[in-house]
């Protein structure tokens, strides 16, 4: 599945709704095609860009966007395409009785991004049963790095490269009851109904620092609600 489309709005894409024009953007499952594209110094790969402001209203860039989107079990280990959404993850691994997803799922993002924002929620972390990463590198090479070549912290994944592009993750297994899981999405869900704002939104804006939570530090020293159109939370002062 390839479309291309020239003089691309990406503005109903990202939460911000701001208008973002891509000289080209390239929606595909043809790992082929990416292994040609990220050659390109150009090239700009996306995921649901719930996180992004487009900094130019027209992109010299060719945007693509990775659509393959297979989950698979293989002996004791999990094999999912990096566009899939961590909700698709997360729904599959309940259905299979495998721990591990179950709150991050509730996360809007895809796995490629998330695993290199390492991304976590209450305690629940996307690297904990991380086994290795199969990606493209910048002269369209496939590579695959296991956990113990990389370097995992707090939302942030560390590589040997410049440039690539996460193409399969492959996760090992731990298994949990089905009604363990469903519980433990259920109280996700409603932490989030009950803490953040049920809206579009950038998400959880600002890394924690030194044990200091960011929603404080805005709370107490950010005297503005609104800036360039977009207003802090009342809720959660990190959204």
């Amino acid at each position: 599945m390839n479309k291309l489309y020239t003089n691309y709005d990406l503005k109903n894409m990202t939460h911000s709704r701001l208008s973002a024009v891509a000289k080209f953007y390239l929606e595909t499952d043809q790992l082929y095609i990416v292994k040609n594209l990220i050659k390109d110094s150009n090239s700009l790969f996306i995921g649901n860009a719930s996180k992004i402001v487009f900094a130019f209203d027209y992109m010299k860039y060719f945007v693509i966007k990775y659509k393959k989107q297979n989950i698979s079990l293989l002996q004791n280990y999990l094999i999912v395409d990096s566009g899939c959404s961590l909700f698709q993850v997360g729904s599959f691994t309940i259905d299979h009785g495998i721990k591990g997803f179950e709150k991050i799922m509730t996360i809007p993002g895809l796995v490629g991004g998330s695993v290199v924002n390492n991304v976590s929620f209450l305690g629940q972390c996307i690297s904990d049963y991380l086994f290795s990463i199969e990606l493209i590198d910048s002269d369209g090479k496939r590579r695959i790095l296991y956990k113990n070549e990389i370097e995992f912290s707090y939302r942030k994944m560390k590589l040997r490269y410049d440039k690539y592009f996460i193409s399969k993750v492959i996760f090992n297994i731990g298994y949990d009851s089905k009604d363990n899981l469903e519980k433990s999405k259920k109280e996700a869900y409603l932490y989030r109904k009950m803490n953040q704002p049920n809206v579009l939104s950038l998400g959880s804006t600002f890394k924690n620092v030194q044990n200091i939570q960011a929603y404080k530090l805005i709370e107490k020293y950010i005297t503005f609600d609104t800036f360039n159109g977009f207003k802090i939370s009342d809720k959660h002062k990190n959204f």
